[in-house]
This record gives C-alpha cells, structure tokens and sequence, in this order.
C-alpha cells in the first residue's frame, strides 16, 4: 500500500511539472480574442478522472484559428458546445493559443508543497521499510 500511495505521488508530480513547464511556456501569449468552443470528446480513465479534448474557435485579424486544448478534470467538464470564452494566444504566432480560464496551471507554491507532501510519506513510508530490508 506504501508503494502504491509513493507512485501516485510521483504521477502527481510529473503532471505537475508538466504543468509548470506549460505555464512558462505560455506566458508570453499576450494578444486576447473571444473563442467559442466548437466540440468537446471527454475520454474518461477510469469513474473519478476524464480527459476532455475542448477545440475552440478564435479570429485574429480577420483570420480563423481552430485550436484544441486538453483538460483533465474530475467527471464534470466546466465548458459547453458554443460557449464563448477568452482566449490569449502568442501574437508572433497566432495559431498557438490558450484558454484564459483554465486554472488547469501548477504553481510554485503547490509544485512545493507537493514535494515536501511527498518527501514526508517517502520518510514516514519507505524508509523504514528499507532500514528493516522488506523492499
């Protein structure tokens, strides 16, 4: 059970940073447009978790951009077909774009208190079990 509580730690983190990385990546998407959501596929992994693939629809100086943006929620996906929303995308690049209320980003803050969450069960947890050589 140790094990298992440790892995899903570490699958935390790594989507954590991931997340981090995503929201460097974005943070120079400085232009806004209003998008509509065209369509929304949830592809679900097992009865607590789905992932929504939501594609969107934006015009930036006259210009159409579809774009698809992934979320991984719980069961209940926060958007609608032909909901209008804020989108920010990169101004050099048009066509790379995010949406604007999509709290989906890790922060510094949380990525840390993950860490240290997680260092105290590999203390509390693992150790002990590699003192006494059952692992």
């Amino acid at each position: 059970m140790t094990i298992f509580i440790f892995i899903i730690e570490i699958i935390l983190m790594i989507s954590g940073i991931i997340s981090y990385v995503q929201e460097i990546v974005t943070r120079n998407y400085t232009g806004t447009a209003l998008g509509n959501i065209c369509s929304i596929k949830e592809r679900k992994h097992n009865i607590y978790i789905s992932t929504y693939s939501i594609t969107v629809k934006y015009k930036v100086d006259s210009v159409e951009y579809i774009n698809r943006h992934m979320k991984t929620v719980g069961n209940n996906c926060d958007y609608r077909v032909n909901q209008k929303l804020n989108v920010r995308y990169n101004q050099n690049n048009p066509k790379r774009s995010r949406i604007v209320e999509d709290s989906g980003f890790v922060s510094k803050e949380k990525l840390l208190i993950l860490s240290v969450v997680m260092c105290i069960t590999a203390f509390f947890n693992i150790i002990p079990y590699l003192i006494r050589g059952k692992i």
